[in-house]
């Protein structure tokens, strides 16, 4: 268990965010997956306003206080892609708070955004090594589209659909 409690909440847009935040998501980001992105990438991903930009943080901290003072645990960013489609462009937990049911916690409430926002599937991509995600995502009814080549810096995608269920696996 964690020393202390956290919760999704709602974030600033990448767009949106001051340069010490993006610094703190890269971090994260190539903690958790490896992948290196700059800053000018970051806030230039077509993250939804509607239903896509969520952070795991600290209970009784603000987001843009955890964003700028690098306290973000989480990360769940999302496009659309149509007007019942959207794509999860990243989701993550900091390796020293998974499994504790966060990342299922932040597909529920990215979930009831998107379907309260008129989507109706989803689509992303996965690393061909990653049992975890693709269990996880298999789980909640997506199944393999494809494979990419080239997708990943070392290694293949797996491009994964499915609808948005009201209930969760």
């Amino acid at each position: 268990m964690s020393e202390y409690s956290l919760r999704w909440v709602i974030s600033p847009l990448p767009t949106e965010m001051e340069t010490q935040a993006l610094l703190n998501c890269k971090e994260l980001i190539k903690k958790c997956t490896g992948e290196e992105y700059t800053i000018e990438l970051l806030r230039s991903m077509p993250v939804s306003p509607t239903c896509g930009s969520l952070i795991l943080i600290p209970t009784g901290i603000e987001s843009q206080q955890a964003l700028n003072e690098n306290m973000i645990q989480g990360i769940l960013w999302v496009m659309r892609l149509d007007a019942h489609t959207v794509r999860i462009l990243t989701i993550m937990v900091a390796e020293n708070h998974r499994g504790q049911g966060h990342a299922a916690e932040a597909w529920m409430k990215f979930r009831r955004l998107a379907m309260d926002d008129g989507a109706r599937s989803v689509t992303l991509e996965v690393r061909q090594e990653n049992d975890v995600a693709f269990d996880f995502y298999s789980r909640r009814g997506l199944v393999v589209l494809g494979r990419l080549s080239d997708y990943y810096r070392d290694t293949f995608g797996i491009v994964m659909h499915g609808p948005l269920r009201d209930e969760d696996a």
